[in-house]
């Protein structure tokens, strides 16, 4: 049997170290990894990706500058992370201002199954 991995579009900041990032990618089950330029154009030019993404249950992890001036309603949650924690800036479907240690990130955490059934 295997796990159930809702889609999601996340962001994350562009400084971090691919350690970090493969962290995320297994730990959350990442199908592709975009920088913010790739996410813009394929927004851009294909109008039914941010359906499609949702549709085909594929877990999108953008890495971009939070300096850039992006639409961040197009995503599901934006985190920023630093010294090995995560803060969500923005969530969709659950609690942001939350911290937590990227060790311990998980889809539950986020709250992407709409509601909140983890502890910190």
């Amino acid at each position: 049997m295997s796990a159930f991995y809702p889609s999601a579009i996340i962001v994350a900041n562009n400084d971090l170290t691919e350690n970090v990032k493969s962290m995320l990618v297994k730990q959350l089950a990442i199908d592709e990894v975009l920088d913010g330029y790739t996410f813009d154009t394929f927004v851009d030019g294909y109008s039914s990706y941010l359906e499609d993404v949702k549709k085909e249950n594929k877990r999108i992890l953008i890495i971009r500058s939070y300096q850039e001036d992006f639409n961040r309603n197009l995503t599901d949650v934006n985190i920023f992370i630093k010294l090995g924690l995560a803060h969500v800036l923005h969530n969709k479907i659950g609690p942001h201002g939350i911290t937590y240690k990227i060790v311990n990130l998980t889809w539950d955490k986020l709250c992407i199954y709409g509601e909140n059934r983890s502890i910190l």
